[in-house]
């Protein structure tokens, strides 16, 4: 791979057959001085990092980290975890129904003054 002037090469990968070489997605998102770069694989949850880069250039040498540190956390849990909410509350028992209370007579028409 040929070196360009102040960068450094990217890892390549160790197998040759790109038919077995999994799946990669990487996200780049850039507003001013941060960026979020998210990667996902087949079979994998997305990992999503905030960074912070002055040049477009800066950011893609931090992206082949963001890939690895996601294949690291994918070699232990590939998917995050379910979610389990609390339980939900029993259900209300019929009780005895409430007395009915006398209905609330109806308040006099205002007069007419005019």
């Amino acid at each position: 791979m040929e070196d360009l002037e102040g960068t450094k090469p990217v890892e390549e990968l160790s197998n040759d057959n790109p038919a077995t070489t999994p799946a990669l997605k990487v996200v780049v998102q850039m507003k001013g001085d941060r960026a979020v770069v998210g990667v996902q694989g087949d079979g994998t949850d997305p990992v999503v990092e905030t960074l912070e880069a002055a040049s477009l250039e800066e950011l893609l040498a931090a992206v082949p980290g963001v890939v690895a540190r996601a294949r690291e956390r994918w070699a232990t849990s590939p998917r995050n975890p379910k979610y389990e909410g609390p339980p939900l509350p029993p259900p209300a028992t019929p009780s005895q129904p409430a007395a009915r209370r006398a209905p609330t007579p109806k308040p006099e028409p205002t007069p007419r003054m005019f």
